[in-house]
Formats: C-alpha cells, sequence, structure tokens
C-alpha cells in the first residue's frame, strides 16, 4: 500500500520460502483483525504450523443467532459512538470559532478599556457609557482647533440638567496627579461659555495597562489627600478597570441601567464598582 508520491505505508514481503513478515504502520485501527488476516493467510502457506485461526469461534460460521444479534448490537453503538463524537467535535468547533470572534470583538471594545489609550480609550469609554444609557458628547469634535479642553461632556436622561465634564487618559505607568488641576481650566471655560459650573469632573483613567488588571494598584495610590480635594469638588476618579465590571454587572442583570447610571453620578471620589451597591 503506497502513498500518492510511492512511499510505502503497509505491505508484506517473503523473509524465506516458508516465511514471510507484515508491516503495518503504528496505530492500526482493530490489528486484531489483520493478525487474523494473516495468520488465515499462513496456514494455507504451512497448516503443519497455523493449524487454525485463532479465535474461531467468533466466526459468524461458528456463532448462535444470539451472538450474531449482539455482536450487531455492538457494531451499531460503535457507529453511534462515532457519530456523537463527531457531532460533538462539530459542535466544539463551532465553539471556538464563536470564541475566536467574541474575544476578537472584546479586544476592539470591552477589553480596550482595560489595554489602550489616546483615542482607541476614549472611544471605548464613550461606547461603554452610552451602552449604560448616559448621554456623551465627545467634545473633542466641537472644539477649536489647537484649543484642548475636556474629552466629554456626560449627562443623564434621568436627571435633566446636570452634566459632568469627563477627561480620558491612558498610562503605561500610574495615573498622574497633574490632570486633575487641568479641571480647574476646563471648569473655568465651561463657566465662562455656560454661565454656571458642572455638576461634576470625572478623571477616568486607564492606568499599567501593559499589567494584568486584577493586579494593578489603587488610582492614584498614596495621593489620598488629592482624591479627597477632588472629591470635595465633585470629581471622580473612574478606573476603566472597575467601569469593566460595572459594565459586566449591568450586562447580567446584576445592577439595573439606571441604578448603574445613578451611583455613577452620585459618587464622588475613587469609585470601586462591587462596593458600589
Amino acid at each position: 500500500m503506497l502513498t500518492g508520491d510511492g512511499k510505502i505505508l503497509a505491505g508484506r514481503y517473503k523473509r524465506s520460502v516458508a516465511s514471510e513478515a507484515w508491516l503495518l504502520p503504528a496505530g492500526t485501527p482493530d490489528p486484531e483483525k489483520w493478525v487474523r488476516l494473516a495468520l488465515t493467510h499462513w496456514r494455507q502457506m504451512a497448516p503443519e504450523i497455523f493449524p487454525g485461526v485463532p479465535l474461531w469461534s467468533e466466526s459468524e460460521t461458528w456463532s448462535t443467532t444470539t451472538e450474531v444479534s449482539i455482536r450487531q448490537e455492538i457494531a451499531e453503538l460503535d457507529r453511534k459512538r462515532t457519530d456523537y463524537l463527531a457531532e460533538i467535535a462539530a459542535a466544539e468547533q463551532s465553539l471556538r470559532s464563536r470564541l475566536r470572534d467574541a474575544k476578537a470583538c472584546a479586544d476592539e471594545y470591552e477589553r480596550a478599556l482595560l489595554t489602550s489609550q489616546s483615542d482607541e480609550l476614549k472611544f471605548a469609554v464613550i461606547r461603554s457609557l452610552r451602552e449604560l444609557e448616559f448621554v456623551v458628547v465627545d467634545a473633542d469634535q466641537t472644539a477649536k482647533d489647537g484649543d484642548h479642553l475636556e474629552d466629554l461632556h456626560i449627562s443623564v436622561p434621568d436627571t435633566p440638567g446636570w452634566i459632568a465634564l469627563g477627561e480620558v487618559k491612558g498610562y503605561t505607568k500610574g495615573a498622574k496627579t497633574e490632570a486633575l488641576t487641568q479641571f480647574l481650566r476646563f471648569n473655568a471655560r465651561y463657566m465662562q461659555e455656560n454661565g454656571r459650573l458642572p455638576d461634576s469632573c470625572w478623571y477616568i483613567v486607564n492606568q499599567f495597562l501593559g499589567r494584568d488588571p486584577s493586579s494593578r494598584p489603587l488610582t492614584l495610590n498614596g495621593k489620598d489627600e488629592d482624591v479627597n480635594a477632588f472629591a470635595g469638588a465633585g470629581g471622580l476618579v473612574l478606573d476603566t478597570k472597575e467601569l469593566f465590571t460595572l459594565l459586566m454587572q449591568a450586562r447580567d442583570g446584576s445592577i439595573s441601567l439606571s441604578k448603574a447610571r445613578e451611583i455613577l453620578r452620585t459618587t464622588t471620589g475613587r469609585f470601586h464598582a462591587k462596593l458600589a451597591y
């Protein structure tokens, strides 16, 4: 037996006038059948050495109808097993394909909250807040060229007139307190243009973005006085890993969308999704 390019898969050859060898690939299924066939052939060559086929009583010729019937049931069970395993393999392949697609989508949206910075991070934050049914305006789209103000204007349908200014930052290392002082300028400009201060300021941060989110320290760790001062002015420090957690909790029904909006709107200081309700 040869492959398409002429390589030997299996075969037999003469070792002497009265002997020969059979060669089969390793892992050949049902090797007993091959042995039985070889012994049958060798019996014709040397009946004095091979007087009969082993397990002859298992051949249909010398089996009872009950034995034949049971063997047929076993064969049918083997067929069903083969069909079932093929079905399971196809189902697994389909699930793994769906998982690859889901992972690719998550990398572009939800997990971008944990891995990205700059515009990619900002767009992931906007999308997640909108999924929580906040009204989010990308302020960069309406700002004058070179006039770098806050990234987002965030409002809620539940509380007409309420608005937060949001600044989105991504850091390979820890979050920086300098970003908090930017809100002084943002607030002053908002007051100048709207005749009132915003209701809140949100510092939205993805920090240590190259690390496992589970091992990341608190945002502005060791800067509690700065965080407390920011909270005193209605400021919220929102780590994007906490935003990710809150989004997943809203999706699985652990918290309603309205409750998620309420706790984000009313929380000041550092936000902790698991402690927020």
